[in-house]
């Protein structure tokens, strides 16, 4: 790239760009710029140059991370780019917005489907809302093996709460509390991929069955 269209795509993403059209390095000149900014925005324009990051590439995140571009869900993305950005680098932070972006994916389906939040907005009472909403309940399904998968999926995403409250960066933490550490950050994105990529994909169903 010129250094002008470095400007120009670093711009796009709020960075405050030189009026310069030569430097002596690129690569000292980019690295400069990006010093200051949040992890969540090197994200992005990674992604927009199909740059793969080490470390935050999973078998479920890819998939899930197109899903929710394709979708237009905004919330969701900026929950997920922050998830993917800190899982080596801030275990309990990745582990805080996985959980946000069920949180804003459960969100977005009840918007969809024209259903009232719970009053408590925390993630175990969005989750039943959500699969009340998308009729997934697993006391709803009459076939054992649907039930024990739909129950399975559903404990793994209030897991994932769980996780948030005791041990990641949403909350404070007693000298006795133990850090989880990047396979735990890396299961916790995993688990909110998985189960929000299979929500999603069910609210579009369910709408395009309706229509």
């Amino acid at each position: 790239m010129a250094t002008s269209q470095i400007n120009s795509l670093l711009g796009a993403f709020g960075l405050n760009c030189p009026h310069v059209d030569i430097v002596p390095s690129k690569r000292t000149y980019v690295m400069n710029l990006l010093s200051g900014a949040r992890d969540e925005v090197i994200l992005e324009i990674a992604h927009e140059l199909q740059i793969e990051i080490p470390g935050t590439k999973t078998a479920s995140a890819g998939g899930f991370r197109s899903y929710l571009d394709a979708g237009g869900t905004e919330a969701c993305v900026s929950d997920f780019n922050r998830a993917l950005a800190a899982v080596a680098t801030d275990p309990d932070q990745a582990i805080a917005s996985a959980s946000s972006t069920l949180e804003s994916v459960c969100k977005q389906i009840l918007d969809v489907r024209q259903h009232a939040y719970p009053r408590d907005e925390s993630l175990n009472p969005l989750l039943k809302a959500t699969f009340k909403a998308l009729d997934l309940s697993p006391d709803g399904r009459a076939d054992p093996v649907v039930k024990q998968v739909l129950g399975g999926l559903f404990n793994a995403a209030v897991g994932l709460g769980v996780l948030r409250t005791k041990f990641s960066a949403a909350h404070g933490r007693g000298a006795s509390q133990s850090r989880l550490l990047e396979r735990h950050a890396r299961l916790a994105v995993n688990a909110a991929s998985t189960v929000g990529h299979f929500l999603l994909e069910t609210c579009e169903a369910r709408r395009s069955h309706s229509g």
